[in-house]
């Protein structure tokens, strides 16, 4: 990443929202990357809103060639370079990184990876609230 990498992720870094998290069922419990590819397997991954990612979607082949038979493009962005969300769901606290647009959310709502959603324990019944806040990773 340099000066010239697209992104808007830095106005919004250190700020803290009232919201709520979503969860997303994975094949086999894990996910190949979404918009950031790292293409490894992490049980443990959130998806964001648009509002957080460069307008101008750019998209460039991975060195990683973990997807057999296939080339492995991610998409060149600031929040694909070592950002994170922090979740405080009542005593709870979790750091994930941030791997995927979910065009619909708005900044105050986060879609989590099911394993991160029954570590927090969410339950399925009632609203799951949390104070969100986005972040370089640790």
């Amino acid at each position: 990443m340099n000066e010239t990498t697209p992104g808007v992720i830095k106005n919004f870094l250190g700020k803290t929202y009232d919201g709520d998290i979503v969860y997303h069922n994975l094949t086999g419990g894990c996910s190949y990357g979404g918009e950031c590819g790292l293409g490894i397997e992490y049980p443990f991954n959130a998806g964001v809103s648009r509002h957080l990612w460069s307008p101008d979607k750019q998209w460039v082949l991975s060195e990683l060639r973990d997807i057999p038979g296939k080339d492995h493009y991610i998409r060149y962005d600031q929040l694909c370079f070592n950002k994170c969300v922090k979740l405080e769901h009542k005593e709870k606290t979790l750091i994930m990184p941030i791997m995927d647009e979910t065009d619909y959310l708005e900044l105050d709502r986060v879609d989590i990876s099911c394993p991160a959603f029954n570590w927090l324990e969410c339950n399925f019944i009632e609203r799951c609230t949390a104070k969100i806040t986005y972040m370089e990773c640790p």
